[in-house]
């Protein structure tokens, strides 16, 4: 795990390193020498290729031009070597509008970037030789950084402000702030947080958590805006309360923002990981059943009508159907998580409608000037993902390069599909929802669910994101997410459960679990969500709208 480099070229630029080659620069003093000049070059060139390689970057699809810096923040003192910077920097590519990351940046010597390397081997952004002090150092990512989220929460809970080349940053608490710190703070004690998710968070003595953005566009970030409403309009016991963010303040455009403090709620780990879990035992239940047997088969049904399918009846229909034996005896307990979540959606969504937040929480109807442009933005989504996958097909394996052209020869009759979105006057309201509802967004606490990350789809502008939509956005989300989870979970088993199952038999199982499953949560929500009356009272409006959401929801 040793740093071993060496200079390639006569001025030291390009250094092998332990994981690859980083730029190099020779610094009179050190930080400062890289924010003017050649050191800025250097720096933004080497914080280019760091973006390209993390799966928080949205813009791999994308011609990148360059990588600028737009300004940069010291959270922890101005010494030469010691201190944390904030950069904030713009990715502009060939079309399209530019991207803002945030990305916090330390200098460590070799022995403090050697142990940061054997843990988080990608760390490593830039070399830099400081002359004053006869040494190399590595500029590595912060958000290990104890300094880092230190920082940032103390510009929270002090309200500090930072001033900066082009704007300020600055801390903002809510009413809830106080309440939670009901004790003198001092320096709690920390765990970051992140795993697979594109923010990075830190839990402070099990007290609050502070989550920081990667991606960054103008305008208050929706986790604020609805958080806030949900903390001191609406509260809610499964809503974690918002006790304050971190915010920039560009001094020629909208504020954006930077973090977010919650509440802290103990937890188990998300739906996503406790529903593979119970996915597992489902899966090890129906293969314990004779092998021929399947969930339409009639030793499976027994005696019990058949239920309709949802293939052909639609979800809406299925919902006013009882759930089978056969489903309650495989599926479970897992039911009755799903009852519940379903509840919470709508009691959240019920919340929401509400309208206690101004104009930008009131309800507005379904027009027929909204419904042709929902139209047109699906058709033009499903248009812009088909042409994407024309273009990326020739890297796909052969089976993979099939299915895809079965899906692309059926464009006409998916987008075919968005079209009944013009059938008649849709009677429904429109309201602010989630934005981004899945499984992933879901902590379970081992009696209930807490239903976090407000934000939107990410890969939105936050001005879009914040536009009101029907909530059957959100439940499309959750029932895709049963659908994704269920086949994930499949794909997990065990080689010895597919020769006792014919491959087709298990995936039969899968979508009989997603069916009832979904059916369930649906059956629930709805009954919740019945006393906001921003929902369809004819069941054929609420199945077009619904299947338009799913449709859309799959192909983005």
């Amino acid at each position: 795990h040793g740093f071993y480099w060496f200079s390639i070229g006569g001025d030291g630029e390009g250094v092998e390193h332990a994981h690859g080659k980083l730029p190099f620069f020779r610094a009179s003093s050190g930080w400062h020498d890289l924010f003017s000049g050649r050191g800025r070059k250097v720096l933004s060139e080497a914080v280019e290729a760091y973006l390209q390689q993390q799966r928080w970057f949205a813009g791999k699809a994308r011609t990148l031009q360059k990588v600028e810096l737009i300004d940069w923040f010291d959270l922890d003192g101005s010494g030469p070597v010691a201190s944390v910077r904030l950069l904030l920097v713009g990715a502009n590519y060939s079309e399209g509008e530019p991207d803002a990351y945030v990305v916090p940046v330390t200098m460590l010597d070799d022995e403090a970037a050697n142990e940061l390397h054997k843990t988080h081997p990608s760390s490593g952004i830039m070399r830099v030789e400081v002359a004053n002090q006869h040494q190399v150092f590595t500029v590595c990512e912060a958000t290990w950084s104890d300094e880092m989220w230190q920082g940032l929460f103390d510009a929270v809970s002090s309200r500090r402000r930072f001033r900066a080349q082009h704007g300020t940053l600055s801390g903002t608490r809510t009413e809830a702030f106080a309440r939670l710190a009901s004790e003198p703070l001092g320096r709690l004690p920390h765990t970051v947080f992140g795993g697979e998710k594109i923010n990075k968070s830190a839990a402070f003595g099990e007290r609050f958590i502070l989550k920081l953005f990667r991606r960054v566009t103008p305008g208050v970030n929706p986790d604020f805006e609805i958080g806030r409403l949900l903390t001191e309009r609406e509260p809610l016991p499964f809503v974690p309360q918002v006790a304050g963010a971190v915010e920039y303040r560009p001094d020629w455009a909208q504020p954006m923002t930077i973090g977010i403090l919650h509440e802290f709620v103990a937890n188990v780990g998300d739906a996503w990981t406790y529903t593979l879990d119970e996915l597992s035992r489902y899966f090890e239940h129906v293969q314990s059943l004779p092998p021929a047997t399947s969930p339409n088969s009639a030793a499976a049904v027994a005696s019990e009508p058949q239920p309709p399918n949802p293939e052909s009846s639609g979800l809406v229909q299925l919902a006013d159907a009882e759930v089978p034996t056969i489903a309650q005896e495989t599926i479970g307990g897992y039911l009755r998580w799903a009852e519940l979540l379903g509840r919470r959606t709508g009691e959240l969504h019920v919340a929401l409608a509400r309208g206690d937040g101004g104009a930008a929480f009131t309800p507005e109807p379904f027009t027929r000037l909204y419904q042709r442009g929902l139209y047109q933005s699906m058709r033009s989504q499903a248009r812009s993902t088909l042409e994407f996958l024309r273009a990326t097909r020739r890297y796909l394996s052969e089976d993979a390069q099939a299915r895809a052209d079965q899906l692309l020869q059926r464009e006409p009759d998916l987008l075919a599909n968005f079209t009944r979105l013009l059938h008649g006057h849709i009677d429904a309201q429109r309201i602010r929802c989630h934005g981004d509802l899945h499984l992933g967004q879901i902590l379970f606490t081992g009696k209930d669910f807490v239903i976090i990350d407000f934000e939107g789809e990410p890969e939105r502008p936050v001005s879009e994101r914040r536009i009101k939509a029907s909530p059957l956005r959100d439940v499309a989300g959750m029932l895709r997410s049963f659908h994704y989870v269920a086949h994930a979970a499949l794909r997990g088993q065990s080689a010895a459960l597919i020769v006792q199952h014919a491959d087709s038999t298990m995936k039969d199982w899968a979508a009989f679990w997603s069916t009832w499953v979904s059916d369930t949560f649906l059956r629930s929500y709805l009954a919740t969500a019945a006393p906001g009356h921003f929902l369809p009272a004819d069941r054929a409006q609420l199945e077009t709208l619904l299947s338009a959401y799913l449709l859309e929801k799959a192909l983005y």
